[in-house]
C-alpha cells in the first residue's frame, strides 16, 4: 500500500510521531513517503504518487489548515 504523510513547514520541529509510524509501515513492507506543504509543487508530486492513505500529524486546533489544503 502507498501512504502519504503531509507536513505543513518542515523547520518547525522533527515529525517524531510520523517518523514512528512510518517506521513500522514500512517493516510491514508499505511504501511511504513525505510531503511538505510549504515546498514548492508539493501537490502536484503528491497526486503524481497517487497514494492509497494520505495522513498528517497535527496539534490541537491546527487542523482547519490542513483541510484548506486542498486535497480533495
Amino acid at each position: 500500500m502507498k501512504i502519504a504523510f503531509i507536513m505543513k513547514n518542515h523547520d518547525i520541529a522533527e515529525p517524531l510521531g510520523i517518523m514512528y509510524i512510518s517506521s513500522l509501515l514500512k517493516t510491514k513492507g508499505h511504501n511511504i513517503a513525505l510531503f511538505i506543504a510549504s515546498e514548492k509543487n508539493w501537490l502536484h508530486c503528491l497526486k503524481n504518487y497517487s497514494p492509497d492513505i494520505v495522513g498528517y500529524s497535527v496539534i490541537s486546533g491546527s487542523h482547519a489548515e490542513y483541510l484548506k489544503m486542498g486535497l480533495d
